[in-house]
């Protein structure tokens, strides 16, 4: 029988998050870091960051976020067509 984080993992769509810096990107790193991967950042405070006690810095865990979409927004240049989203996060929980 599966466990309940195994059954909470499946059923979420995960994509890769990173992103190669370069001329395609809105930021031109210097050429030492042009292969350099980008990763977006959330910074919590308060009682979601005390989530995180006891789990050590540089640990991989599984984070479920509760969010509002505030916006959508299609950017096209070229032929390349990128879609971006912000969202307000409501609720943050770990995965055990």
């Amino acid at each position: 029988m599966a466990n309940k984080r195994d059954i909470v993992t499946s059923a979420v769509k995960m994509v890769n998050a990173g992103r190669k810096m370069g001329k395609d990107t809105q930021c031109v790193p210097s050429s030492s870091s042009s292969n350099k991967v980008y990763y977006p950042t959330l910074y919590l405070e308060g009682d979601e960051a005390k989530l995180f006690n006891g789990i050590e810095v540089g640990s991989m865990v599984k984070v479920l976020i509760e969010a509002e979409i505030k916006s959508k927004t299609l950017r096209e240049k070229g032929t390349k067509k990128t879609t971006e989203v912000s969202i307000d996060v409501k609720k943050v929980g770990i995965v055990k």
